[in-house]
């Protein structure tokens, strides 16, 4: 995911397909995370998660938009968890 990102960063415009599956692969991350059983990993990436969008300006494709919005909804479920408890 992070090395993904750090070449959309660096190359720029590439294709849809490729960010297509940059976001796919977090989403699916992020699903995993919301699990019973991903939720015990959460703290292991959650610096990590917050640093995937830094740089992603003018990239291109809606793929900065996509990715912030991923990382605030799984930043939100979080802080609910944190309230539910």
């Amino acid at each position: 995911m992070k090395e993904g990102v750090q070449f959309a960063r660096i190359f720029g415009t590439i294709d849809d397909e490729f960010y297509d599956n940059i976001e796919g692969m977090l989403e699916r991350f992020c699903e995993q995370l919301k699990t019973e059983e991903g939720q015990k990993y959460y703290h292991l990436f959650r610096e990590r998660l917050l640093k995937v969008d830094v740089g992603l300006e003018n990239v291109g494709w809606g793929f900065e938009e996509a990715i912030y919005d991923l990382i605030s909804d799984i930043e939100d479920f979080f802080e609910e968890e944190q309230i539910d408890s």
